[in-house]
C-alpha cells in the first residue's frame, strides 16, 4: 500500500528535525509511532523519490523523456531539399550533432561515429552516381584517383562532364 502525502510529510519532518546518522536509525525511531512504514517507503521519501506535496504535475500523462525544444530543434520542412541526397546530408549532420552532444560511453560513441562515416561514404557514392549519371561512377572515380589521389568528388564530376561533352562534340 502507498503512503499518503500526509504520512510522507511526517516522515520528512521526522528526518529533517532529528537528522539521524543513518536511515535505519531514523526508521527504528519512526516505527515506534508508525510500525507499518517499511524501510523502502521511508528511504524513498527521505531521498525525495516520491511526491511530498499535493501539487498537480503539469506534465502528467506526457513523456518526460524528451522535451519539446529538443523535438523542434531538428524539425525541418522536407520541401526545402531539392533531392534525397541533400536530405540525407542534413540528417547525417543532425546525427553527428546528436552524437557530439550526447553522454554516451566511448564504445557506443565510436560505434555511432563509424556508422555516420559509413553513411557519408554511401552518400558520396550516390552523389557521384547521380552527377555522373552512370552506375559505374565509383569505378570511374577510383580510376581517376589512381592517377591523381588528390581529386575531390567535384573535380571528378567536372572532368567526366568535360569528357562527355568532348565525346558528344566528336560524334556530331
Amino acid at each position: 500500500m502507498q503512503t499518503s502525502i500526509t504520512m510522507r510529510k511526517k516522515i520528512l519532518a521526522h528526518w529533517e528535525t532529528d537528522q539521524f546518522l543513518s536511515i535505519t536509525d531514523a526508521l527504528e525511531d519512526f516505527q515506534k509511532k508508525y510500525p507499518e512504514i517499511t524501510y523502502f517507503k521511508y528511504y524513498n521519501v527521505v531521498k525525495r523519490r516520491v511526491k511530498t506535496k499535493y501539487s498537480y504535475r503539469p506534465d502528467k500523462g506526457k513523456s518526460r523523456k524528451y522535451n519539446d525544444d529538443a523535438k523542434k530543434k531538428y524539425e525541418v520542412d522536407l520541401y526545402k531539399f531539392d533531392d534525397v541526397e541533400e536530405f540525407l546530408e542534413y540528417q547525417t549532420g543532425v546525427l553527428a550533432d546528436e552524437v557530439n552532444h550526447s553522454t554516451l560511453n566511448i564504445d557506443d560513441r565510436l560505434k555511432h561515429v563509424k556508422e555516420i562515416v559509413t553513411i557519408r561514404t554511401r552518400l558520396q557514392k550516390l552523389k557521384l552516381e547521380k552527377h555522373i549519371g552512370r552506375a559505374d561512377a565509383m569505378l570511374i572515380s577510383r580510376l581517376m584517383r589512381r592517377f591523381d589521389a588528390n581529386l575531390s568528388n567535384d573535380d571528378i564530376i567536372r572532368i567526366v562532364k568535360e569528357e562527355e561533352a568532348k565525346l558528344q562534340a566528336e560524334e556530331s
